[in-house]
């Protein structure tokens, strides 16, 4: 059986969305205002990511924080953001709490951040990890520089957007086998239901079909693990080893839902820059494109806290 089919065939189906938005921006499950601070969460959800993919401007997208259409604030958010609300769902409202671990995690707040998150008792009932296809901000001139230095002797010349991509796909993937490292320790010992989300974004600075592909293939696992990407192969052996099985669960029909998913996202409309190398990605975004992915995303992240366990 392949496990990984249903992960690849919702991001099929989503790459058509990104290509052909159109009326598809209806959101099933909203967020509210928990209007009672000091109730007991039922739900525990982490924000992950590296530096700079993105995932201050996501919170805020999808908590409409960010009014469509209104180009993100530049700048790095190198402390934890901590957010509460009640979200609809198939079985009823559930309580979230849901914070945003800096992505500096060797930082003091980064490791106090992971202490109160993903040690001891403490584990997320649901992880929702950016990624940003190698478009991640970097926001030191210096490192810009560096960045296209770090090129193999003998590897032929390119451009430099595709440098400073490679450059970040390398730290995305570091963060995530950090990320990895975390889950496998709070998840291997509770028994509540987990889910993860890995929301690609910046989709709109790579708008096509080859491109879309390439990046299913490098997120996805393949139906032949022989063929996984590097960081496919990770996110596999962080499933395989907390259990296929903890992440299906059933829904309000009885059937078995796998709850993993790999999501396009665009969170805010502009093109990519990395000045101090004069690197530039333009937007080929649009507002219903936004609408229509940023809905998706919340749509899972709906379906999956309201299927019931096994």
């Amino acid at each position: 059986m392949d496990y990984w089919r249903p992960i690849r065939d919702r991001w099929d189906e989503l790459t058509r969305v990104v290509l052909h938005p159109g009326d598809t921006a209806r959101v099933d499950y909203r967020m509210k205002r928990w209007l009672n601070p000091f109730a007991l969460s039922e739900l525990a959800i982490a924000l992950t990511g590296m530096r700079g993919a993105g995932k201050t401007t996501l919170h805020k997208a999808l908590r409409h924080r960010l009014p469509i259409g209104e180009s993100a604030k530049r700048g790095e958010s190198p402390d934890k953001e901590r957010d509460r609300f009640v979200l609809e769902t198939p079985v009823g409202r559930k309580r979230v709490k849901l914070v945003v671990v800096p992505g500096q995690k060797d930082s003091p707040p980064g490791r106090r951040t992971i202490s109160e998150v993903f040690m001891g008792s403490s584990a997320p009932t649901g992880v929702l990890h950016s990624t940003s296809c190698g478009y991640s901000t970097i926001w030191d001139p210096n490192t810009q520089r560096a960045a296209l230095d770090l090129v193999p002797a003998g590897a032929p010349a390119l451009p430099a957007v595709q440098r400073i991509q490679n450059y970040n796909l390398q730290h995305e993937l570091d963060d995530f086998l950090q990320t990895k490292d975390l889950l496998q320790q709070a998840w291997q010992y509770t028994t509540k239901p987990i889910w993860l989300v890995l929301a690609v974004s910046k989709v709109d600075l790579y708008r096509t079909q080859s491109a879309l592909d390439d990046a299913g293939r490098y997120y996805i696992p393949a139906a032949d693990p022989a063929k996984d990407s590097e960081f496919s192969r990770e996110l596999r052996g962080l499933v395989d080893f907390v259990g296929q099985g903890r992440f299906v669960h059933k829904d309000g029909g009885g059937q078995p839902v796998i709850r993993i998913a790999v999501l396009p996202v665009c969170a805010y409309l502009e093109a990519y820059s990395a000045t101090a190398v004069n690197a530039q990605a333009p937007s080929h975004g649009d507002l219903d494109l936004m609408s229509a992915l940023l809905a998706k995303v919340m749509n899972t992240i709906g379906e999956f806290c309201g299927v019931e366990p096994r």
